[in-house]
């Protein structure tokens, strides 16, 4: 018996495979072998074209879960270390805590600043119930500022702008 090469080897193996399990059950059946049906033969590459338009999908929408959960994960940690400034002149500021979504939230201290030219923005790094007021009082309505606030959040800030959602400011001092 030979084996043939390349696009043969699948249905060659498929066949065989066939042949052996129709000897074997010929074989308890009391010996009598029969010829294998054509129409029980494995399908082609040309019939599991679905199957693997099936599989396709969702390797790809498992990479792009895996691609949505990294970017949001780092995302936080790029605009951290990487901040532009930005000069605002300050309207008002209040401390009070921000509350994440769903049913077992987690509450964080933070501080709101409104401002003429950049909008409302958020002030939650290294702010806590101990400082707050502190950093609030720092703030003078009416005084520029300038904000350090995420290379990303500048970036996408227009688009924050029309949202609910305020740029993270990670720190701040006077303007000249």
């Amino acid at each position: 018996m030979t084996v043939p090469d390349g696009q043969g080897m699948q249905r060659w193996w498929d066949r065989r495979a066939t042949e052996l399990a129709s000897q074997e059950s010929s074989e308890n059946d009391g010996g009598q072998v029969t010829e294998s049906n054509e129409s029980d033969s494995a399908p082609t590459w040309r019939e599991r074209i679905p199957e693997f338009i099936t599989l396709a999908g969702a390797g790809l929408v498992v990479l792009l879960g895996a691609g949505v959960f990294a970017a949001l994960w780092a995302y936080p940690k790029y605009d951290r270390t990487h901040t532009v400034p930005i000069e605002c002149t300050v309207d008002s500021a209040d401390g009070g805590t921000a509350r994440s979504g769903g049913a077992r939230g987690v509450s964080r201290t933070i501080v709101r600043i409104n401002t003429e030219e950049c909008g409302r923005l958020e002030l939650s790094w290294k702010v806590n119930d101990s400082n707050v007021h502190r950093i609030v009082s720092q703030l003078e309505a009416g005084e520029k500022y300038v904000f350090q606030i995420g290379e990303l959040s500048t970036r996408v800030m227009q688009l924050l702008l029309k949202t609910d959602t305020a740029p993270r400011v990670y720190s701040f001092e006077k303007a000249d």
